[in-house]
């Protein structure tokens, strides 16, 4: 199975870059998940990284690229101004589903930049995964965990035709979350938002979100 891990990013300086996307990065290159080439989508970032074993691209090429990891850069940035005003995160977040189609992916593994999974467990679930739009859970606030996604095979023509939707039109103002249709939300690991409450991750959390830039993983 071809799978193709993203996450998207933003920075205004190269030591953010380092902070946050190349422990995301180093972490996932070294983590047992499976994937065929690791993708991160920028917003319009002022300025990019020049990380040996990462190519950079602003226009999708007839083939695909043949690096580990891609950064696909747009020139703009749309930015998100609120909990409920994330034009730029769409965007980024669709365009996977644009990149998968072009060259031929069987599945897309969403991780978000500031998210982090660390158990054997919950990657073997997710490297096992053969159908469906997969959501964790985030019990802090009730709903489905939009930093980790697993889209498999038979959703990623659904996943194609949800990045063809207004975000002006359509989803502004909505909560994203009652708006992707995963086929299952599955609580049974043990995870949250920490970031936003503990100065902390849990011993026994099988993953983790909205880490600040400054914790270890």
């Amino acid at each position: 199975m071809k799978t193709l891990l993203f996450c998207t990013t933003y920075a205004v300086s190269s030591p953010q870059w380092d902070a946050r996307f190349r422990k995301w990065w180093e972490f996932f290159t070294a983590s047992k998940l499976e994937r065929a080439q690791i993708l991160m989508i920028d917003d319009g970032s002022p300025v990019l990284p020049a990380w040996r074993g990462v190519k950079v691209l602003s226009d999708l090429t007839d083939r695909q690229p043949p690096e580990k990891t891609v950064l696909y850069h747009f020139a703009d940035n749309l930015g998100r101004s609120d909990a409920l005003v994330y034009p730029g995160w769409f965007r980024s977040f669709t365009f996977a589903a644009v990149y998968a189609h072009r060259y031929g992916f069987d599945k897309v593994v969403h991780v978000e930049s500031d998210s982090f999974l660390f158990t054997e467990r919950i990657i073997a679930y997710i490297n096992g995964l053969t159908s469906g739009w997969t959501a964790l859970w985030c019990p802090r606030w009730e709903m489905p965990e939009t930093c980790v996604q697993i889209i498999a095979a038979d959703q990623l023509e659904l996943y194609r035709q949800f990045s063809t939707v207004s975000y002006a039109t359509e989803l502004a103002g909505q909560r994203i979350e009652d708006r992707l249709p995963f086929t299952h939300v599955n609580k049974d690991f043990i995870g949250d938002r920490y970031g936003e409450y503990l100065d902390w991750v849990p011993e026994d959390a099988d993953f983790a979100c909205n880490i600040p830039d400054e914790w270890p993983v």
